[in-house]
């Protein structure tokens, strides 16, 4: 699975990145990994209690979906992260988008805990649920922000 991931993200972060400079495209890309990652999620809870060779296609698969969302995501998030910072204050916009990160990757694995190895497949649900929901928000602030500007 790391081996697929890494590939998949060598091969993939330039064409999947292209245009998200468009706040439209980055809020659809953003869209776009939000679903993969919420099938992701559904897969890798489905992998539990079943037999070892569906249970490694299935995380083989949801692999690959983890490994689409995250570039689809990056790429997005890049794209927003410049877009909609002030131009008369980018540094202060690009600090606070940097702190933003910092924080979900110090919650990120409390709220996994919680979820996906606390509550089994209930959590993954809650999981794809939360990156289906953060996907649309960010969806959303992009296009607002794109008719605004």
């Amino acid at each position: 699975m790391f081996i697929v991931n890494t590939v998949l993200v060598i091969a993939l972060q330039v064409p999947l990145s292209r245009g998200t400079h468009d706040l439209r495209r980055a809020g659809n890309v953003t869209a776009v990994a939000g679903v993969l990652m919420a099938l992701g999620c559904v897969l890798y809870g489905a992998s539990a209690g079943i037999p070892v060779l569906g249970a490694v296609v299935l995380l083989i698969a949801a692999s690959v979906l983890h490994a689409l969302s995250e570039v689809l995501s990056q790429a997005g998030a890049w794209g927003l992260s410049y877009e909609l910072a002030d131009a008369r204050r980018p540094g202060a916009y690009q600090g606070m988008y940097s702190m933003a990160f910092a924080l979900a990757s110090m919650v990120g694995p409390l709220i996994i805990t919680w979820t996906a190895i606390s509550l089994g497949l209930l959590g993954w649900f809650l999981l794809a649920a939360m990156f289906l929901l953060a996907a649309a928000g960010v969806t959303i602030i992009a296009h607002r922000a794109a008719r605004a500007g």
